[in-house]
């Protein structure tokens, strides 16, 4: 448990670990919501839905270590406010 408590000690990292989880929740809802509207919407395969939530998590997964550097480089604040701004316009 001394670990947990050095990581959650680090200044402005409880915060972010609050965000990180959140988004996570929001990734998943994303790549349910995502399988339904190909399957439902779009009358296409379990299989289609599969390739297209792939290539979100992929993206994912090559966006995640670039949001990480803009994090440790520029701050938690002007890489956490951004993106909620512009998902909420773009829907």
């Amino acid at each position: 448990m001394t670990g947990y408590r050095q990581v959650l000690a680090v200044p402005g990292l409880t915060p972010l670990l609050g965000i990180a989880f959140l988004a996570r929740a929001a990734i998943t809802a994303d790549v349910m919501a995502l399988t339904m509207y190909v399957v439902l919407g779009l009358d296409l395969s379990y299989a289609a839905a599969g390739g297209v939530a792939a290539a979100l998590c992929t993206g994912m997964a090559l966006g995640g270590p670039l949001l990480g550097r803009m994090i440790d480089s520029r701050g938690r604040g002007s890489c956490c406010r951004p993106p909620p701004r512009c998902r909420s316009r773009s829907g």
